[in-house]
């Protein structure tokens, strides 16, 4: 973080060196370092997203495996661990099938 910082600062010094009205340090604030807010904002919201994602791309998986073992084997109930390791290659770490509903895992972030 430091060496952005001193390039920052170096150069809002060279740009007031040269005479200019404007506002040097406003310009490499508006032109540099927001951007860079920006990107890492946007980084950051990303991350929170992709809890919720692999939530919803794991029950899904889930309930494909679920219907498919129901179809071809013509089980009305089907555990989990009957889905192991013809339809899912592992238990699923965030949901449970409990009286055939795909529900949270006891401490699942999808709760």
């Amino acid at each position: 973080m430091r060496p952005i910082v001193v390039l920052v600062l170096g150069a809002a010094l060279a740009l007031a060196a040269c005479g200019d009205e404007s506002d040097p340090v406003e310009e490499i604030v508006d032109e540099v370092v927001q951007p860079v807010v920006t990107a890492v904002q946007d980084g950051l919201a990303g991350i929170d997203d992709a809890g919720g994602i692999a939530c919803e791309a794991e029950r899904a998986a889930l309930q494909t495996a679920l219907e498919a073992k129901q179809l071809l084997d013509g089980e009305a109930e089907v555990t989990e661990e009957a889905l192991v390791p013809d339809f899912l290659r592992e238990p699923s770490q965030r949901w449970d099938i409990v009286d055939g509903q795909i529900v949270p895992a006891p401490g699942s972030p999808c709760a």
